[in-house]
């Protein structure tokens, strides 16, 4: 273990070094604990040096805690320090505990960000006292739902709700899920369900699938229907089945039919093979059979095999064809498995896309002979030597480089060598460095690093980046000049916008000697406002004594940001608040303050309102009821009623719950008398979600109003996902208000009404269990399609 000590501390990549030293960490004996976190600092590269840390901090012998709580404290992120202080923590006396698990609370309260507070905040509760604990997920969950952002409000709250008691738990992930089916986007709602799935309990699994059936966006809703796949109770797995039936385009039927395969009951198998083998593209029905052949009983698997088999064989993309009999190979015999992979080779080679032919012989090396791989290894670089265009064979060979023999290595290194674009020759060189023998691994360094420095940098920042890049690979010393290079640049830059922005990159990276050059290049910085974003960033590298300084310039700095300008007062507020957490708790309740004194000054009452509801989590609890009813009180005056509706929309979730059906009801009587039609179709889309059952009907009504409007689509297919309570509100059956609105919309041209459709399809679905009418309706399309094109 000692040798193995010595070796990782010779690595002159330190993501490589770190990365080493944390799979070490479980296996040193603790005489050589020591120095391994001797090792781990003198990482400079944060993020590498906290994650040994997080490694190491479980065995550290008493004797070193002291060492390991000095390096906690100088990490600059103030989540990483809260995380590592607190599993460090654990390991001390119980009065030492009390005290460390306090330092990092402190930390974590400070965090300005209310994602990140929340978050951090529900990583420490698990290590404090049964009490404490109670109160600080009290405290994360109270910021997680002050998260105004939808999409992240749901993450958070989904990350809370495992640590919670079951009766909160079941709570909050209804919240969760109801944040998610209120983000208009139907990409991010897919990616949240799909986040939550492993979670929800079945009965909103059930509301889930519901959600998910309801996205109109075809690629949307087969990404959330696939999500959520694995988790589905087996009572719902038919109507998932079901689902899939109505998809329009193939690779979205594919793709959820592939993710339903392994979970299906044999009642199934039927009707998923009949779904299987109605799919036109060879492709992917090859995909859907070679996924259910080993449902089967083994009676109908060869049969289904060789059906998969020859649906890929018919595959005239060459390409798709290799892919397909590669992926299908490994269910066959031994026999039939060796034929198989050579027509994938003969496929393969017959591409004429240079780029997708090197790919392709790549990615099936490995499933070849040990003989055999090297030849087609060899025959993808070939591809890569006679692909035109540079970006491309870049990316290509940086794909290779982890999968080739050492036999291979110079000649991938040759190649990358003949880059004449010196940004794309610095990138391949770096991906090859690490797989070569020590004695070339400098040697090609070098080489990427004059790529770098030879850099015709285009946009602002470029070279200056590569060479952010290069340098923790490189010895220490050498590390020190490129990033002294660098810093040398960054004080050229003479934008200083991008100025600030690259030197605060720069900063985790400095070694200690570099610093007070970073600050002197940040003290040069004449706007007051990126100056003191620097500032605050730059402090958390420097000793205690020295931070607090340069906290109190950086506060300077920013108390004198000009307030000409709504604008200037805004961003005056901004940089008070991103200061504010790192100072003592006395300036920071003093800085709150005055970031809430520069906010009412700010005329525009929806800046005033935005910038409030931002505030209002940071506030002391005291103060944060009054500041919402004076929040409320500025967006009720907003003149613009889009802004008004937006404004209170937003709002709403942050107030007392029997307020916030009043303000809702406020925001949808501002929405009416929006006179231009289209701006009232936008702020629909917007609050739907958000309204209660009773008021669904008036949107839906609205949105039948204005159907001829593009937007209408999305509002319909929110409410969609909530047709039940729509009807209920409107006191009518579901088959008459769907009636109602199809005809709404056949009024309109031909393209809004398929997209209606399309919104509906799983109100349709839900009324016509059979698929009769969904079949009908496709063909009519079609028909009509070809009639009048």
């Amino acid at each position: 273990m000692s040798e193995a000590l010595v070796v990782a501390r010779a690595i002159s990549d330190e993501k490589s070094r770190a990365r080493v030293l944390r799979e070490l960490a479980p296996r040193l004996p603790e005489s050589l604990l020591g120095e391994a976190l001797s090792v781990s600092g003198a990482i400079s590269d944060e993020k590498s040096r906290v994650r040994v840390l997080r490694e190491l901090a479980p065995r550290l012998p008493e004797s070193l805690l002291g060492e390991a709580l000095s390096a906690a404290r100088a990490i600059s992120a103030p989540r990483s320090r809260a995380n590592v202080l607190g599993k460090l923590a654990l390991r001390l006396s119980d009065r030492e505990q009390a005290r460390v698990l306090g330092e990092a609370l402190l930390v974590a309260r400070a965090i300005v960000d209310n994602r990140s507070r929340a978050e951090v905040l529900g990583e420490l509760a698990p290590w404090l006292s049964e009490c404490e604990q109670v109160e600080v997920l009290g405290e994360a969950l109270s910021v997680a739902r002050a998260i105004v952002d939808k999409r992240s409000r749901a993450i958070v709250l989904g990350k809370l709700a495992p640590r919670l008691s079951e009766h909160e738990h079941a709570d909050v992930l209804k919240e969760a899920l109801s944040a998610t089916l209120a983000i208009s986007d139907e990409n991010s709602r897919a990616n949240i369900l799909e986040k939550l799935a492993p979670q929800l309990p079945e009965h909103l699994i059930e509301d889930a699938l519901l959600a998910a059936r309801a996205i109109s966006d075809e690629v949307s809703r087969a990404n959330a229907l696939e999500a959520l796949a694995p988790w589905l109770p087996e009572s719902l797995l038919k109507e998932a089945l079901s689902a899939s039936h109505t998809f329009f385009f193939e690779d979205a039927r594919t793709k959820v039919l592939v993710a339903l395969a392994s979970r299906l009951p044999e009642s199934l198998f039927g009707e998923a093979l009949s779904a299987a083998r109605a799919i036109s593209d060879e492709g992917y029905r090859a995909e859907v059979l070679g996924k259910l052949a080993p449902r089967l009983p083994e009676r109908e698997q060869a049969e289904v095999l060789q059906e998969a088999l020859s649906a890929a064989r018919a595959i005239f993309n060459k390409r798709f064809r290799a892919e397909a009999l590669r992926e299908l190979a490994p269910q066959l015999s031994e026999h039939e498995q060796v034929k198989v992979l050579v027509e994938a080779l003969s496929a393969a080679r017959a591409i004429s896309d240079e780029g997708d032919r090197a790919k392709v012989l790549g990615e099936l090396a490995p499933r070849l002979e040990e003989h055999e791989q090297t030849d087609v290894l060899v025959e993808a670089l070939s591809a890569v030597r006679a692909i035109s265009y540079e970006e491309d064979g870049t990316d290509v060979l940086g794909e290779l480089a982890p999968r080739l023999p050492e036999s291979l290595l110079g000649e991938a290194l040759a190649l990358a060598r003949t880059i004449s674009t010196e940004g794309y020759r610095a990138e391949v060189l770096g991906k090859l460095a690490p797989r070569l023998p020590e004695r070339e691994q400098a040697e090609v360094l070098q080489e990427a690093l004059s790529a770098a420095r030879a850099m015709d940098s285009y946009y602002v920042g470029d070279r200056e980046r590569i060479l952010m890049e290069i340098a923790p690979q490189l010895p220490e010393r050498e590390q020190e000049e490129v990033l002294w290079e660098v810093l040398s640049e960054v004080r050229a830059i003479s934008d200083e916008g991008h100025r600030a922005v690259v030197l605060d990159e720069l900063a985790t990276l400095l070694p200690e000697s570099l610093l007070g050059e970073a600050l002197s290049t940040a003290r040069a910085i004449s706007d007051e406002g990126y100056r003191a974003q620097v500032l605050s960033e730059l402090a958390a590298r420097f000793p205690e004594r020295v931070q607090v300084e340069i906290l109190r310039e950086a506060l300077l700095a920013a108390r004198t940001i000009s307030d000409n300008t709504i604008s200037d007062k805004c961003f005056r507020a901004v940089v008070l608040m991103k200061i504010a957490p790192r100072l003592s708790e006395r300036e920071r309740v003093e800085v709150f303050g005055e970031v809430l004194s520069a906010v009412r000054e700010i005329p525009d009452e929806k800046y005033r309102t935005e910038a409030l509801t931002a505030l209002v989590p940071h506030l002391p609890k005291r103060e944060q009821a009054e500041v919402l009813e004076e929040t409320l009180s500025v967006a009720r005056a907003i003149s613009d009623k889009k802004s008004r509706v937006n404004a209170l929309g937003e709002l709403a979730p942050l107030l007392p719950e029997r307020e916030q059906a009043e303000v809702l009801e406020e925001a949808l009587s501002a929405a009416r008398a929006i006179s231009d039609e289209g701006s009232r179709v936008e702020v629909l889309v917007e609050i739907a979600p958000r309204l209660p059952e009773n008021l669904l009907g008036e949107v839906l009504q609205m949105a039948r109003t204005l159907c001829h409007r593009d937007k209408s689509i999305a509002a319909l297919s929110n409410l969609a996902a909530r047709w039940s309570a729509v009807c209920r509100s409107t006191q009518r059956s579901e088959f008459e208000e769907l009636s109602a609105t199809l005809r709404a919309f056949a009024r309109t041209k031909r393209p809004q009404l398929l997209h209606a459709i399309q919104a509906l399809l799983p109100v349709i679905a839900e009324q016509d269990p059979h698929g009769r009418v969904l079949r009908e309706t496709a063909r009519a399309i079609v028909d009509t399609a070809k009639w009048w094109p």
